[in-house]
């Protein structure tokens, strides 16, 4: 069986994706990609924003203690380093200056 009967009384915009508004049409919104040590990282730095009530509503602390002590956090935070951009910054000025260059060593 055809349905070529409904093609004619399909017009312009009545299709779906035409009637798309700019911001759900394809390529319109990248998500930023990342690894999963930079959302670990992330999600350790923002730990420390999060406060804790304690029983009677008084703020105690934040969430920092609880990733301070995990490994996979500083595996994480290790894996996150940008250590291509600190290469380069340290060649540079290993060129410039040798001393400096040795600051940034000290530095870490």
């Amino acid at each position: 069986m055809s349905l070529d009967w409904v093609k004619g009384r399909v017009r312009d915009g009545a299709a779906q994706d035409a009637r798309l508004p700019p911001a759900l049409r394809q390529g319109y919104f990248r998500p930023q990609e990342r690894a999963l040590h930079d959302h670990l990282a992330m999600a350790a730095e923002l730990a420390g924003e999060v406060r804790l009530r304690g029983a009677s509503g008084e703020r105690t602390q934040n969430w920092s203690p609880l990733f301070e002590r995990e490994p996979a956090i500083a595996m994480a935070r290790a894996l996150a380093l940008p250590l291509e951009e600190r290469r380069l910054e340290f060649e540079e000025a290993l060129e410039r200056d040798p001393e400096a260059a040795a600051g940034l060593l000290r530095r870490g």
